[in-house]
């Protein structure tokens, strides 16, 4: 074991010396390539490696080892699906489809060696069991990124769906007073910025850079998944193929959301008594049980003991 314990730190130290001297080689051969260009450089290539977070340095390799692993035994329609989900999902921490396989892969060694720690440690089941659990624990790792994915893009639609109407009301105002279309979408997204404000930006700025208007409704679209913008950009495309004015599109689309956004309170409202119902039986009504019929039990229980 001493011996072990020796060639371990000997391999160590040597692999720690070659890095120090490589990292150093890479740094002068940096300098003079940036030298012959007559560039200043930022700092060494150890400064610029310790300006990116700690977690990020440790983590970061292995993140993209097992990003890379995962990815290889991934088929493309799933490569494909988790793209779109994610661009639904507004690409939460600028996830790419690597970051997040890699991100999947982390989450379910994690919840494996948690099962392995648990099972080694605490509950001591047979071999098989405990193969099934650490198995188990490593799907369920495995799948829970997808869960906060879809909850991601829930909550990003809700807040597409409830800005809508108050949005394309703005649009058709603001064509009505002169503006263009493009303008309009820019004076939209100074009065507040949020999930719909930056999907209409990133549409005008795709315009701008060359992609087609139609081309860029339909991206939007699928980008999104609400019903209510597919309704829109359908009208819109309608409205731009067939040479309809934009004011009178945008005014009938404002009054429609607002009578579906109405409708949607109705609805809400109705069913707010069903669930009411559950809390007052299991939360409610046994409280008023206790208060009400408490102070009769003692007496009830003395009378008993009488008759017996």
């Amino acid at each position: 074991m001493i011996i072990f314990i020796i060639l371990g730190v000997m391999v160590g130290a040597g692999i720690a010396i070659y890095g120090a001297l490589t990292v150093k080689q890479v740094d002068e051969n940096m300098v003079a390539r940036l030298q012959r260009f007559n560039v200043k450089p930022a700092g060494t290539l150890t400064q610029l490696e310790l300006q990116i977070p700690r977690a990020e340095r440790l983590l970061g390799p292995i993140r993209r080892e097992i990003a890379r692993r995962v990815r290889q035994i991934t088929p493309v329609g799933t490569i494909e699906q988790t793209q779109q989900k994610l661009a639904m999902a507004g690409n939460p921490r600028n996830f790419t489809v690597q970051d997040f396989l890699g991100f999947k892969g982390m989450v379910a060694l994690g919840f494996g060696f948690l099962a392995f720690m648990g099972m080694t440690f605490f509950f001591h089941p047979g071999f098989l069991k405990f193969v099934l659990a650490i198995a188990a624990f490593t799907f369920l790792g495995f799948r829970f990124p997808d869960l906060w994915i879809r909850q991601e893009i829930k909550k990003r639609q809700k807040e597409i769906q409830k800005y809508m109407a108050d949005a394309i009301d703005i649009l058709a105002i603001s064509v009505e007073a002169g503006q263009g279309f493009d303008g309009a979408l820019e004076s939209l997204s100074k009065r507040k910025q949020n999930a719909l404000t930056m999907e209409f930006d990133r549409f005008r700025f795709e315009v701008s850079a060359g992609k087609g208007r139609r081309e860029g409704f339909r991206d939007m679209s699928l980008r999104v998944g609400v019903q209510d913008l597919n309704t829109f950009v359908a009208a819109m495309i309608q409205a731009d193929q067939l040479g309809i004015g934009i004011s009178q599109v945008l005014r009938t689309q404002a009054d429609e959301l607002r009578v579906k956004r109405r409708q949607r309170a109705e609805e809400k409202a109705r069913q707010a008594p069903i669930k009411m119902l559950f809390p007052l039986i299991f939360l409610m009504f046994p409280a008023l049980f206790i208060v009400i019929l408490g102070p009769a039990i003692p007496k009830l229980i003395f009378l008993t003991h009488q008759q017996v």
